[in-house]
């Protein structure tokens, strides 16, 4: 979420470094979203936030981490930290 997460480049990354899938959240107006899912929760529109959340939400581009980069991402975090 976020301006960084506009980036096709930079998610890949966030990807490929923690070794776990990103999915891209259709809105990078997440503050807002979360507001507005708690709200519709609190006055009853959906039974609870998860319901709410559920409802409110959706993904975009999903990104797949690439095994031998994160490999060695992970190598120079371990050799340099």
């Amino acid at each position: 979420m976020g301006g960084g997460s506009r980036s096709a480049l930079w998610c890949q990354i966030v990807a490929d470094v923690n070794g776990k899938v990103v999915r891209r959240a259709s809105t990078a107006e997440a503050t807002n979203l979360g507001a507005g899912i708690l709200a519709a929760a609190a006055v009853g529109w959906y039974a609870n936030a998860r319901e709410a959340a559920q409802a409110m939400t959706s993904t975009e581009q999903t990104y797949q981490p690439d095994e031998a980069t994160h490999q060695r991402y992970d190598k120079l975090f371990r050799e340099v930290y």
